[in-house]
């Protein structure tokens, strides 16, 4: 079902059941269904082309069907766009070591008899890497004054020889101890240079001014798809994103890296689930976490795009036509569609978020490595109760991530008595 139609069939729905409910009783889907003819002169199973049920059931945020009853969920009025993660999650999703990584880029740094300028990539040099999600590059950027693109790319096979014999023989010093270092080419054809754990992608680039950025044929491309040149602003951009924004990062990205894709080109590349988070959090309204997931439960129709200006923003609009997935970065603009299908397959993907989403709210948290039971856990029964206590609060049926009641159980809406830090839940992907 195509999505325009779904969110407007869901909209006239939504309105109905908000017409339709009196003193907070639920509207009988029946009645739902009969309201619905007499609105638009068609069937809700005519609409959505399939029975009313099923369809309700695709819609977990924002429509509710129990024992024949439909509710609109109706997102908190505490939730924030920008709420804090609870302390459990984020101990889950906390940054892994980078210290021995940003040892060996001031090693090769200092080492190398070449006027370089080494930078962390990936997820490391982004700042949004975790223990299970630790991608990273070393962006060797050369101080080669103006420089041809074209010239520079028929060095890089000469220079990647180079650099492999003299990194084979570094050296780290770390913790005390001599950590020596190999090096190895990956598939695609990139220099690895391994060490302690690590592996270290080699990418090599001129290091352009600003005026030479924009003037770069971003086709070029020495080793596969990547205008390296602008990797480097690229990286500095995600590091400056708010933290509330680099933490949904983490979690989207630890709760891809908890699976085992079926193969290199179905598992979602770290920079694309970057992408789409920091695009959402700019251009939608509501839980960002919700949002995020809703994306990825449709990702084979993604659409990142961005408005390059005195800052960069995400582009709110969406062309109608054209292929999909779309997911640029604002440097690089359609010289890369990271979600291409040169580069990645999203149908795995959207088929575990789609699972994601749907699943009872503490597999969600069992899927991000949380205990559950520290954030849903179940009321303890009291024998005795002063005087003067206040009846307890009527519990709130668990709702599934991408829904604004789960938003109210992890988003972090306090109590009356104490001000619980709790907060939303997100994923976290490999690269």
């Amino acid at each position: 079902m195509d999505s325009n139609v779904a969110d407007a069939v869901t909209g006239i729905v939504e309105r109905l059941v908000r017409s339709l409910e009196k003193q907070d009783a639920p509207v009988a889907l029946s009645q739902l269904c009969r309201a619905f003819l007499s609105e638009t002169d068609m069937s809700l199973t005519s609409a959505c082309g399939m029975r009313p049920a099923e369809f309700l059931a695709q819609f977990p945020g924002r429509l509710s069907l129990q024992d024949g009853f439909v509710r609109v969920i109706e997102p908190p009025a505490t939730d924030r766009p920008d709420g804090h993660l609870p302390a459990e999650l984020l101990l889950a999703v906390a940054p892994g070591p980078d210290a021995l990584p940003r040892t060996v880029a001031e090693c090769v740094e200092a080492q190398l008899c070449m006027d370089v300028l080494v930078q962390l990539g990936g997820s490391v040099g982004r700042g949004t890497h975790t223990s299970r999600c630790q991608d990273v590059d070393l962006l060797l950027s050369f101080r080669c004054g103006s420089v041809d693109a074209r010239r520079f790319q028929e060095m890089q096979g000469p220079l990647q020889r180079t650099l492999e014999h003299l990194l084979r023989h570094l050296e780290v010093e770390f913790d005390g101890e001599r950590r020596p270092c190999t090096t190895d080419v990956d598939p695609r054809g990139h220099l690895l240079l391994l060490c302690g754990g690590f592996a270290l992608r080699v990418l090599l680039a001129p290091q352009l001014s600003k005026t030479e950025a924009r003037s770069l044929d971003r086709r070029l491309d020495g080793l596969g798809s990547m205008p390296v040149a602008l990797e480097a602003p690229l990286v500095s951009w995600v590091r400056a994103q708010p933290e509330h924004v680099l933490n949904h990062i983490r979690v989207v990205k630890h709760w891809a890296s908890s699976f085992r894709w079926s193969s290199a080109y179905l598992t979602p590349p770290p920079l694309l689930l970057e992408l789409i988070v920091i695009h959402t959090a700019q251009s939608k309204d509501g839980t960002l976490l919700a949002a995020v997931f809703s994306r990825l439960a449709d990702a084979e129709n993604a659409y990142v795009a961005w408005e390059v200006k005195a800052r960069i923003c995400a582009q709110a609009y969406e062309p109608a036509y054209g292929a999909r997935p779309v997911v640029l970065d604002p440097f690089r603009g359609v010289a890369v569609n990271h979600a291409g299908p040169d580069r990645f397959d999203a149908s795995e993907l959207q088929a575990k978020a789609r699972d994601f989403v749907r699943a009872d709210p503490r597999a969600q948290l069992r899927q991000l490595g949380v205990e559950a039971d520290r954030l849903f856990a179940d009321a303890k029964p009291a024998d005795a109760k002063p005087a003067d206590a206040k009846p307890a609060a009527t519990p709130k049926a668990a709702a599934s991530i991408g829904s604004a009641t789960t938003a109210e159980h992890l988003a972090g809406e306090p109590d009356e008595d104490s001000q619980s830090d709790a907060s939303f839940v997100s994923l976290d992907s490999p690269r």
